[in-house]
């Protein structure tokens, strides 16, 4: 059990910070090595939602916003590693299946999972997966 670091969209974090999306996609496009790193995990310009590593990725470079009063009451866990539907992979991040496919595309070691063409990702792709994007929480029952 942990405190969820997990999915935001560029709304809810711009929120942490107070401050607009507009401002957070210049203080993302103004900090060079924030944008090759998070280059390097899938970010692309028009995306709308982060994924868990990048959201660790912009907090580590930009300062943790979460004030004691913003921090979630609810308890996550991980999700265990095991294989998924694409379209499972996709809903843990709370995107479409779409966008878990662009994200994939532009992460260059792991660009090669979109030309599976099995319906399942296999227990070692969903850990490549999870290395990349973040290890997705669920809510604790």
């Amino acid at each position: 059990m942990q405190n969820f670091l997990g999915i935001f969209s560029k709304s809810e974090v711009a929120d942490m910070y107070e401050i607009s999306v507009r401002t957070l996609n210049s203080w993302i496009n103004e900090i060079p090595e924030l944008t090759r790193t998070l280059d390097k995990y899938g970010y692309y310009k028009n995306q709308k939602i982060f994924t868990p590593k990048q959201v660790e990725i912009i907090f580590k470079f930009i300062g943790t916003p979460i004030k004691e009063e913003n921090k979630p009451s609810k308890t996550f866990v991980e999700v265990p590693v095991r294989t998924y539907t694409k379209k499972e992979t996709a809903l843990l991040y709370k995107i479409s299946r779409k966008t878990l496919t662009k994200i994939i595309e532009n992460i260059e070691e792991i660009s090669f999972l979109n030309n599976n063409h099995n319906k399942k990702y296999d227990f070692s792709e969903i850990e490549t997966i999870f290395a990349y994007l973040g290890t997705p929480y669920r809510e604790e029952k």
